[in-house]
Order: structure tokens, then sequence, then C-alpha cells
């Protein structure tokens, strides 16, 4: 059951060096003008990671519906504030901060594969289908740990629509 927030924040904030690498690659392949580079989710605003992750109204409208499964209904759309919500329990092993961390650490990495299916290979899913890969990832990690049983844990299982998972008493 152990998470590290450094998974979440590799995929809110990959190291320098790949964004670098990703943008040289699409220089390369010519994908787009470097001059003036479209948001490849919303069509309408310059690309870049805040848009990307916060601004657009594609991630905007995915973190409407995410964002309540991770705890954080309190949270507006910028990295800011989601940070600022996660770290007073990022570092604890509670099954609040281990659903918050692996939603967060989903609907970046979705967002950031659905950006890139876009650009690279013409796909477009719709908000409906990336949420739903989201919630089937998230699902998928939680029903493979072991819990200590608790109030909470039901609530999660309840939140999460899990029929059953591994319990200690």
């Amino acid at each position: 059951m152990r998470m590290t927030i450094s998974i979440t924040f590799f995929f809110c904030f990959p190291p320098p060096d790949l964004v670098g690498l990703d943008d040289d690659k699409l220089k390369a392949w010519d994908k787009v003008n470097p001059d003036k580079r479209v948001c490849s989710l919303c069509e309408g605003q310059e690309d870049s990671h805040e848009h990307l992750f916060f601004e657009c109204s594609f991630s905007k409208q995915i973190w409407q519906q995410v964002k309540c499964y991770a705890g954080l209904s309190g949270s507006d759309f910028s990295i800011d504030n989601i940070i600022q919500d996660i770290i007073p329990f990022a570092m604890k092993r509670s099954s609040k901060s281990i659903c918050a961390k692996l939603v967060v650490a989903a609907a970046s990495f979705f967002i950031w594969q659905e950006r890139n299916n876009r650009l690279f290979r013409s796909e477009k899913r719709s908000v409906d289908n990336v949420v739903a890969c989201i919630f089937n990832t998230v699902r998928l990690k939680l029903v493979s740990f072991t819990w200590k049983k608790s109030r909470a844990v039901l609530d999660i299982m309840k939140l999460w629509k899990i029929e059953s998972i591994r319990l200690q008493d």
C-alpha cells in the first residue's frame, strides 16, 4: 500500500529534460508551428503545462468530475491550490491520502496521454471516456491493496463502488 507523492508530482511536473525533448520532437516532426503552439485538447489557447492541466476547458471538465473522488472538492483548477490541499496529508498512508494521490496522478497521466494521442495519432476521446479510464485505473489499484478494516475504508469502497477488497482485521 506504499505510494509516494513523487509519482504524483512526476505526472504533474515532468522533468524539464522530458519536456524539452517533447518540444524538440514536435519541431522535428513539424506537427506544430514552434512560434504558436495551440492546445490539442481545446484548440483555443496556447499550449503550456498550466493551461493543459488546469486551464483547458477539456481538462477542467475532467477535474470537475474526479476531484470529489480525491477529496479535493474545495479545490479550484490550479496546481497551487491542489498542492496546498494535498500537502497536509501527502506523506501519510491514510486511505484519504492514497485516494487523493492516485486520482491526481491518474488524471494528470490521462490528460497528458489524451494530449499526445490527439497530437501524434489524431485520436480523440471524449471527456467521459477519459474520466472512465481514470476511474477504472484508480479502482483497479484500490482493489489491489490490502486495507486495514476501518470506517474510512468502508466509505472508500462505497464511493468507488467496490464490492469487495482484501481487509486485515
